[in-house]
């Protein structure tokens, strides 16, 4: 499923028997000073053995970013997500660890802040 401008959507990863294997998120991010990106979120995948449905994430993103001539890809994931196996074809993909995330909860309005 794509927006109206194809900058955003969801997709599937389907066998041939039309079976869902995995879903991510993708939107075209433009931040300041930067190339625009195509940026991959909210990847589920099943664990199968080897490395084939990260290898069709990768052929879509790669299509999709020539199709709307992005210069570059960022795949956004959790730690967890990443297996030994999928780390190395990322690197023979090309990809890097580009930056960090920090993440902290903000307390609601009027209460105190956690000390520690």
């Amino acid at each position: 499923v794509q927006t109206r401008h194809a900058e955003s959507g969801v997709v599937a990863l389907r066998d041939r028997r039309g079976c869902i294997h995995g879903v991510f998120a993708f939107r075209v991010v433009r931040a300041l000073g930067c190339d625009p990106t195509l940026q991959v979120t909210e990847l589920a995948m099943l664990r199968l053995p080897g490395t084939v449905l990260l290898e069709a994430l990768l052929r879509f993103a790669d299509d999709l970013a020539s199709r709307l001539r992005l210069p570059s890809i960022a795949l956004d994931m959790q730690p967890s997500a990443a297996w030994g196996q999928d780390s190395k074809v990322l690197e023979m993909s090309g990809f890097a660890l580009d930056r960090i995330t920090m993440r902290a909860s903000v307390p609601p309005r009027g209460a105190s802040p956690a000390k520690g």
